[in-house]
């Protein structure tokens, strides 16, 4: 069978890097502190308190903001160390 099609990387110009990180990376806090003030570190625009999905600069992860005060950190499609089915960090959010 030929592939037709076959993801290698993002490569939007928005995304600063492409790399792994740990929990206390300083790019990564940084972020956090961005979404708790409802702003997307990505797109660098504003979001509306309820939002749920942020993106990164990173192009490794993205987040899914909870009702329950929560920050969830989970992989990309790029990021091939860890597996979707759980987030990779979880933050609360006090």
């Amino acid at each position: 069978m030929t592939k037709f099609w076959q993801f290698t990387h993002f490569i939007s110009d928005r995304y600063l890097c492409h790399k792994r990180w740990e929990r206390d990376d300083k790019m990564l806090k940084e972020e956090l502190m961005m979404i708790v003030h409802n702003f997307d570190p990505l797109m660098g625009i504003p979001r509306m308190k309820k939002s749920t999905h942020y993106g990164s600069q990173n192009a490794w992860y993205h987040y899914k903001k909870q009702i329950n005060g929560t920050i969830e950190v989970w992989s990309t499609a790029e990021n091939l160390q860890y597996p979707y089915q759980k987030p990779q960090f979880i933050f609360k959010i006090l």
